[in-house]
């Protein structure tokens, strides 16, 4: 089972070192892709990147102008080979050494297309991952909740999502470029109400949402906006949310974007 994590990247370089080492510490027994889309960084960014690259030895490719994160989220898509995808942000770092067996228990045993766990979100500049560790059982996994109703209404997002899929999925779908920064949210909830999910109870990686990055340039009125356009476009396809499910969906983003 090849993995492979993609990730677009900008003025970010400096934190996805901690992202690289935690990918190859946590993986260090699968065979694992990392492909990126650098999109148009300062110079002493990309002198960074390529140290990294380097050092670890993932595909990027540089885009001169400033494309945007679903241009460059779709860009990463056309070059996902097959196998299973698992987005992830410079700014990520994953956390959970027992998550590469889930992903085998979903993905090779066929229980499932795709896959979620919690991912925690820090608004500081410098955090540890010590303490956030996640270990389970296999009747752990066996008994993890796979309920469509639990995602889509925000009861499994108190502190955020991590997802993994098979990339034909993601290349069948794409990003779309009028939800924004929640386009990765709606493609989530397309997969869990059209192919079978799993749910994984633990947190897998923590984000640092910062000014610098795409998640931290980005506030909380630009957020509730895409919410309502990304619940228009939910019921545009036959998915119903009841006044409470969008309060919760809400107060999440409010929760999730406190500038």
């Amino acid at each position: 089972m090849k993995i492979t994590f993609f990730a677009p990247v900008r003025n970010d370089w400096a934190h996805a070192e901690r992202l690289l080492a935690s990918i190859r510490r946590t993986f260090r027994w699968m065979p694992w892709e990392m492909i990126f889309v650098d999109d148009a960084s300062k110079p002493e960014q990309i002198l960074i990147a390529k140290k990294l690259k380097k050092e670890f030895g993932f595909r990027v490719a540089f885009n001169p102008k400033h494309q945007g994160i679903v241009s460059c989220l779709n860009q990463l898509v056309k070059e996902l080979p097959p196998g299973i995808a698992i987005p992830v942000s410079a700014d990520m770092e994953l956390c959970n050494s027992f998550f590469p067996l889930v992903l085998q228990y979903a993905f090779v045993l066929k229980k499932a297309d795709f896959v979620f766990a919690k991912c925690r979100h820090n608004h500081v500049v410098n955090h540890k991952c010590a303490g956030v560790t996640g270990w389970a059982t296999q009747k752990g996994i066996q008994n993890a909740s796979n309920s469509k109703e639990e995602f889509v209404t925000g009861k499994t997002r108190p502190s955020g999502y991590a997802v993994a899929l098979r990339s034909c999925f993601v290349k069948q779908y794409g990003y779309d470029q009028a939800l924004g920064p929640l386009c990765d949210f709606y493609l989530n909830n397309l997969m869990i109400l059209k192919h079978k999910a799993f749910y994984y109870g633990k947190v897998v990686s923590i984000t640092l949402q910062r000014k610098a990055s795409y998640s931290g340039s980005f506030n909380q009125a630009d957020s509730l906006a895409l919410v309502e356009k990304t619940v228009a476009k939910f019921e545009s396809d036959g998915v119903i949310f009841t006044d409470a499910q969008k309060s919760r969906y809400r107060e999440y983003e409010r929760s999730q974007w406190p500038h």
